[in-house]
């Protein structure tokens, strides 16, 4: 995704990665914005009737901090937004959390810290998450 925000990632040496959905018709995706006070934050994009992207909308305060935000995975069927952040009073570095998202009108609440054994005192990025730890929490 080296269209959106290429200014600001190139500086920062960062390609965004980007989780698409439901036939791409949205994408989900961490980058570095357009405001420099704000850390890499989590944006979504939808795309128009013509096929065309819309701008990047960046996803409010239970997603985004002042820290790093990356990696984010929706779980459409539960509705269920899970991404690795530093902020958000973390563990020590990058922990996992999730979030209720409404993908309709990208509307996020309940944010939680899905802490041990998902997030620890190491970088814990979403892409090293493992669904059977999510199963052994269930049981």
């Amino acid at each position: 995704m080296e269209d959106v925000f290429e200014k600001q990632n190139s500086k920062r040496k960062h390609i965004p990665i980007r989780a698409s959905y439901t036939k791409i018709k949205y994408r989900l995706f961490a980058s570095y914005g357009s405001n420099s006070a704000f850390g890499k934050d989590i944006y979504i994009q939808k795309k128009n009737g013509e096929a065309e992207w819309s701008e990047p909308i960046r996803l409010g305060p239970e997603v985004n901090s002042d820290a790093d935000e990356d990696y984010p995975f929706l779980d459409e069927e539960k509705g269920v937004l899970y991404f690795s952040s530093t902020g958000h009073n973390s563990i020590g570095g990058y922990d996992i959390f999730k979030v209720d998202f409404d993908l309709s009108t990208n509307s996020v609440s309940n944010r939680e810290n899905m802490n041990f054994p998902f997030s620890s005192p190491n970088e814990d990025l979403l892409k090293e998450y493992n669904v059977e730890k999510e199963k052994y929490l269930a049981s």
